[in-house]
């Protein structure tokens, strides 16, 4: 496990695609022992958050757990320990416990938050394994910088200036990446073609 979490490490520099940066993050988070579901939650600006997450239910992932802590975290790791009523004690696969990790640029600025989550009862991530998930979120940060930087880049060279319209670059790049996600995840995919001048 190690190795690959290296492995996942070293290719978070690398990967300059958000989303797939995202994916890579969220495996990496999983690849350390004890946490069932991983969530990160980047700050957009205009009020708009991306949350990308795995091993959620759909249920969880649309209204995704939070450190309770409002609005801005504090810096270092936050551990939050759920409680439920005894309707739901004994639910098995509840979440019980998440890390939630404060994820800062050089700048200062709040970038977002690396979440990881548990459903064992009783369960506290041990130091080894906090350590672990900040340097996650330490790698990611510059990663995180760069593919937006490219991301805006690219979305310059993907519209057109005039009508903000998709070129047919973005069309073939984007089905090359959804190829490859599907390929990687062994999913299906389907491309459905409508011919808006007839």
């Amino acid at each position: 496990r190690e190795s690959k979490r290296n492995r996942f490490l070293s290719d978070l520099g690398t990967s300059i695609e958000f989303d797939e940066l995202l994916d890579r993050v969220l495996d990496a988070g999983l690849e350390v022992p004890g946490f069932d579901a991983a969530m990160v939650a980047l700050e957009e600006g205009g009020g708009q958050t991306t949350v990308a997450t795995r091993g959620l239910t759909p249920e969880e992932a649309a209204h995704p757990p939070s450190s309770g802590a409002g609005g801005a975290m504090p810096p270092g790791p936050i551990t939050v320990s759920y409680r439920y009523g005894v309707a739901d004690a004994a639910d098995t696969y509840l979440i019980r416990g998440g890390l939630f990790m404060p994820l800062v640029s050089r700048d200062g600025s709040a970038l977002g938050t690396l979440a990881l989550f548990w459903r064992t009862p009783g369960y506290e991530p041990p130091h080894e394994r906090v350590v672990a998930i900040e340097q996650i979120a330490a790698t990611c940060i510059p990663a995180i910088e760069n593919a937006r930087r490219y991301r805006e880049a690219r979305q310059m060279a993907e519209t057109d200036a005039l009508t903000g319209f998709f070129n047919q670059r973005y069309f073939h790049e984007t089905l090359r990446r959804e190829a490859l996600r599907a390929q990687r995840y062994d999913r299906r995919l389907a491309l459905l073609i409508l011919d808006l001048d007839d």
